[in-house]
């Protein structure tokens, strides 16, 4: 029963912290055009995390982004 009530206050917190991301990111635009493909997209979405660092108060940010597969 408490791992359930530990994974539950996780989601709630996981989910708090999305929507105040989201809040912080919403009507944010890059300085730079990105092509509209997978990769550029994930790239214009870390600009945008890596220009609120101060409102997050974020001293370090890790980002991993997926290139894809070989086509």
């Amino acid at each position: 029963m408490f791992s359930t009530i530990l994974c539950a206050d996780t989601l709630i917190k996981s989910l708090g912290n999305n929507e105040r991301l989201h809040e912080t990111l919403s009507g944010r635009e890059t300085i730079e055009t990105f092509p509209n493909t997978g990769l550029c997209n994930q790239m214009s979405l870390v600009t945008q995390i890596i220009d609120s660092r101060h409102e997050r108060g974020a001293d370090v940010d890790v980002f991993y982004l997926n290139k894809g597969g070989c086509e």
